[in-house]
């Protein structure tokens, strides 16, 4: 996998050649990679001129006093419509709003949600200026679609899942990491994704290339789908990954339905294998 890996200019990438552009300076990590998905995707609907994608939960939350969902909605709205550039409001509204995603992954309610750290401020107004000089990385040409889902049978198989870019034939995951070295999991996570398109019924793009974007390093990643096809047999593995399915399924005693789902799932497969060459 890890000789797979190009970078911008097609060149297999060289990880004790490439520097850190944005140090972390929070002691939030994670919190700061939610927030900045959350500034990312906003990044992403101005460029492409598309109306916002951020999920009306995340601004209606009843622990957000109402003055402050009323500005996150202007701030939106005139952020991506362009009639507003990035400011100190915004910078602190992505961090509100990423300590509201980790919550709704987690489980545990923010503290004091409304208290930002200046530290957590400076770091992702540094990751914000940063990724402003590669904007173009995320203009599309003729196809964006933020946060991409798949189809409903095979996400109910899986328990749900998305993704977060895709820009062109490009699929982008965003990883926040200060530390760059080949890590397998992230690939591999890319890859799954690329498998849960091909099990969506009346796909209307094709991924030609798997990308990861890391802001702290601006470096973007990437793995061509004819390369990964040279090591791996698509269609053996998706038939493999199918029949895995089944018998996790079958051994959580799942309803019966999730056979209606694995009959779904095979005939967009069967559709869709047939597009791969």
């Amino acid at each position: 996998m890890k000789s797979l890996i190009k970078i911008s200019d097609d060149r297999n990438i060289n990880f004790n050649e490439v520097f850190i552009q944005t140090s972390l300076i929070s002691e939030n990590p994670q919190l700061i990679g939610h927030a900045y998905d959350y500034f990312l995707q906003l990044l992403c609907e101005r460029l492409n001129k598309c109306n916002s994608n951020i999920s009306s939960n995340m601004i209606l939350y009843d622990e957000l006093p109402e003055s402050f969902q009323y500005d996150s909605e202007k701030n939106i709205e005139l952020y991506t419509s362009g009639l507003k550039e990035w400011d100190y409001d915004l910078t602190k509204q992505s961090i509100v709003y990423g300590k509201l995603d980790q919550y709704y992954r987690s489980g545990v309610p923010p503290v004091d949600i409304m208290n930002v750290d200046r530290e957590d401020i400076k770091d992702l107004h540094n990751l914000v200026t940063s990724t402003m000089k590669s904007e173009n990385i995320f203009k599309a040409k003729h196809r964006f679609i933020s946060n991409p889902h798949f189809g409903s049978s095979i996400s109910m198989l899986m328990g749900g899942a998305d993704a977060d870019l895709i820009i062109d034939d490009s699929l982008i995951d965003i990883k926040v990491r200060s530390k760059l070295r080949f890590e397998s999991y992230p690939w591999y996570q890319l890859i799954g994704y690329y498998v849960l398109g091909l099990l969506t019924p009346n796909i209307d793009y094709k991924i030609k290339r798997l990308s990861i974007w890391n802001p702290r390093y601006e470096i973007l990643m990437y793995i061509n789908i004819d390369d990964l096809f040279d090591i791996l047999n698509i269609k053996e593995f998706v038939d493999n990954f199918i029949e895995t399915v089944i018998v996790i399924h079958r051994n959580k005693d799942s309803s019966p339905a999730y056979l209606d789902y694995i009959k779904d799932v095979r005939s967009a497969w069967e559709i869709n294998s047939k597009n791969l060459g």
